[in-house]
């Protein structure tokens, strides 16, 4: 009786004991998230919860956003995809499921305090990240100091959002808040100079006090190999300006549409603070062949931003001399569809019409 009973409990520990702790993986790549520059702004913190699915490779096949403020949580997601594991030889077959928690923390410093670039992430593990930033006012005055003197009277923009888009060239020459080594050389078209940067560590996410990062300076600049190189380190591709401006409305200002922002997730119908798109703005270019690219990519012509013009709008007003994303005589008012306008040329002209008319008539089918 007591062999069975000594029996019955060492079965009973058995039964009842914690199944052996899988070795969970090791993060091995990481991507510095950061704070969104909207977010930063308006002072909002707070939890965004992810669950994600990792391979045996280590790499991150699905991440879902479970809780957290819209505005924070793109940043969040972004940083998880970039994320690469050594994963335990136990489950070397399967795919493995994890849960992170990132913590945005606005600081209590002031933001004449702000260094030369946001403090970092805190990884206490991959499940539990802290990112701080230190409240920043908008740099209101990029603009200003853009602007010639010579203009300013007798010119004008339909709103903020323009007038950055037709700085964007000017922008890394001004100094600004948290503008860091990476940004400035990326305005500078120092591509070798870049990837130096990247390599030793420097990560792409840092935004300035307009909301800009490096990545939207290389396309300001028209850098394609700074652009790819940012883009090989997850630089985010719908990264948007305090204006909302994106890097493939910045790169479309100087009438170029870059296939390895597109590759990299970019939304080709985004819209601006003013509701412009980037097809709107090349439009207003004038190039046929980055328009129909645009199209391809498939960028819808019906969209229409806050003033209710569409991308045809804009391309009449380009012609017209009265582009939105330029200064224009305020004095002026000319018929947006004025046939003896010629600004951007009679034949290219013709040539965007029919390829907008066309696809809006496809978009409404």
């Amino acid at each position: 009786m007591l062999k069975l009973t000594i029996l019955c409990f060492l079965f009973l520990i058995v039964t009842i004991a914690p199944a052996q702790t899988q070795p969970e993986p090791v993060l091995k790549v990481l991507a510095q998230p950061a704070y969104p520059p909207l977010a930063r702004q308006a002072r909002i913190q707070g939890q965004v919860r992810l669950e994600f699915v990792v391979n045996q490779n280590g790499e991150p096949v699905s991440v879902t956003v479970i809780s957290g403020h819209p505005m924070l949580a793109p940043s969040a997601e972004a940083s998880v995809w970039a994320w690469r594991f050594s994963m335990p030889k136990s489950n070397s077959l399967e795919d493995t499921h994890l849960a992170t928690t990132f913590d945005y923390v606005m600081s209590d410093l002031a933001p004449n305090d702000f260094a030369a670039s946001p403090p970092p992430a805190v990884f206490a593990s991959f499940h539990h990240v802290t990112v701080t930033a230190i409240p920043v006012v908008a740099d209101i005055d990029t603009v200003s100091v853009c602007r010639k003197e010579s203009e300013t009277s007798s010119r004008v923009f339909d709103g903020p959002a323009f007038a950055e888009l037709a700085y964007t060239s000017c922008y890394g020459t001004v100094h600004k808040q948290g503008t860091t080594p990476l940004m400035r050389i990326a305005a500078n078209h120092e591509p070798d100079q870049v990837r130096r940067l990247l390599r030793s560590g420097t990560g792409p996410f840092d935004a300035d006090s307009n909301g800009w990062t490096a990545l939207m300076y290389a396309a300001a600049s028209n850098d394609e190999d700074s652009i790819e190189a940012l883009l090989t380190k997850n630089a985010y591709s719908n990264q948007a300006s305090l204006m909302g401006n994106t890097p493939l409305m910045i790169s479309a200002t100087r009438g170029e549409l870059y296939p390895r922002l597109l590759q990299a997730g970019g939304n080709i119908n985004a819209q601006n603070a003013a509701g412009t798109t980037t097809l709107m703005i090349l439009a207003a270019k004038g190039d046929s062949d980055e328009v129909t690219a645009a199209l391809q990519a498939g960028a819808d012509p019906t969209f229409q931003d806050k003033m209710n013009r569409s991308a045809l709008d804009y391309l009449h007003l380009a012609n017209c001399g009265r582009s939105p994303i330029e200064e224009h005589s305020k004095d002026a008012s000319p018929s947006p569809r004025d046939r003896q306008c010629d600004a951007l040329g009679k034949k290219d002209v013709i040539a965007i019409e029919k390829l907008l008319i066309q696809a809006a008539q496809t978009q409404g089918k």
